[in-house]
């Protein structure tokens, strides 16, 4: 079973995505991060948000986020240990922190 989501991510740009899953159920599970995104920032308001993929630690973990163009604030992904491949929104938008030093 396929679901596509076609999603406003700014004014700018419209993502599409495409979900396959072994059944109707599985196949909106792996869409439903895409469709709780409320496509404005949980911090600031701003339509413009991107999505996002941040390597840490030299490539060993992979973060993937909402991020806000305007505040830098983001709202992260989780990923479910049972269903490869199925992630989750995290409830809170976090505050961007400038690293000191930086």
């Amino acid at each position: 079973m396929e679901v596509k989501v076609i999603k406003k991510l700014n004014p700018t740009t419209n993502v599409e995505f495409l979900f396959e899953g072994k059944d109707l159920k599985e196949a909106i599970l792996m869409a439903t991060p895409i469709l709780e995104l409320q496509g404005t920032c949980g911090k600031c308001g701003s339509d413009n948000l991107t999505l996002r993929t941040r390597l840490v630690k030299d490539g060993e973990f992979e973060y993937l986020e909402f991020a806000c163009q305007e505040c830098r604030a983001k709202q992260g992904f989780g990923e479910y240990k049972k269903v490869k491949g199925a992630y989750f929104l995290k409830n809170e938008w976090e505050i961007y922190v400038k690293p000191e030093g930086k």
